[in-house]
């Protein structure tokens, strides 16, 4: 072989070689090349949010609903266009069905407010239906001795009218009624009657007597003490 084929040869040889590298090189990986592009306006860096793609699948075995469920994400993905949502603070990125998803935290917020306004708001009537319960007691108890008392102040202005008839009109204007009377009004007036006389300490009658210890001799207990036990 002449050395002008060899010249040519080693040429041939070298241009090969460096075609056959330039190949190789556009073959090697360029990872930076391999990045995504960020999306206009956005960068890689920025704080992340939730992408949700929501499809369904056939209920079979677990690998069958696996596989299912991959094909039925991609063709989702395929056919739905995504949408970005701010709702209340919360962005995401979702295809139609994953839009209630997407929605779901800031609606539970909300449920969870409306739940904590309730159970105040009930804790409110609460206190205020106690309130109620107490007030109604005491009324209650102001009534049954206002009762009590018109009952006995009735039945002392019925002796009155009675025993005028038999001192003033004698005898026989007098009924077997208004003997009975008269003899109720005496034991009204002359006997004892603890929880009517632990009224005139603990009432709210004009004129409440002071002297709890003629009472406390005369019964052996404080007015307020009989005043419970008759309740």
């Amino acid at each position: 072989m002449s050395e002008g084929t060899e010249g040519a040869c080693e040429g041939c040889g070298r241009r090969g070689r460096s075609q056959q590298e330039k190949t190789l090189v556009k073959r090697k990986p360029n990872h930076e090349e391999q990045e995504p592009e960020p999306v206009s306006g956005l960068s890689l860096n920025d704080t992340l949010c939730d992408v949700i793609l929501v499809s369904k699948t056939a209920i079979g075995n677990r690998e069958d609903m696996k596989a299912e469920g991959k094909r039925s994400l991609h063709q989702a993905l395929e056919m739905n266009d995504l949408c970005v949502k701010d709702d209340e603070s919360e962005l995401f990125v979702a295809n139609p069905p994953g839009l209630a998803y997407g929605r779901l935290p800031a609606h539970l917020e909300e449920v969870e407010r409306k739940m904590e306004a309730k159970e105040k708001s009930l804790d409110t009537i609460t206190k205020e239906l106690k309130s109620r319960q107490d007030e109604n007691i005491v009324l209650q108890t102001s009534v049954h001795k206002l009762t009590q008392s018109l009952a006995l102040y009735r039945l002392s202005r019925q002796r009155f009218i009675s025993t005028f008839k038999r001192d003033k009109l004698g005898t026989s204007s007098i009924t077997r009624a208004d003997r009975e009377i008269i003899d109720n009004g005496n034991n009204l007036v002359h006997g004892g009657d603890a929880n009517t006389d632990a009224f005139l300490y603990t009432g709210t009658i004009v004129g409440v007597r002071r002297d709890t210890s003629a009472f406390t001799q005369l019964y052996r207990l404080r007015p307020e003490i009989v005043e419970t036990l008759g309740k």
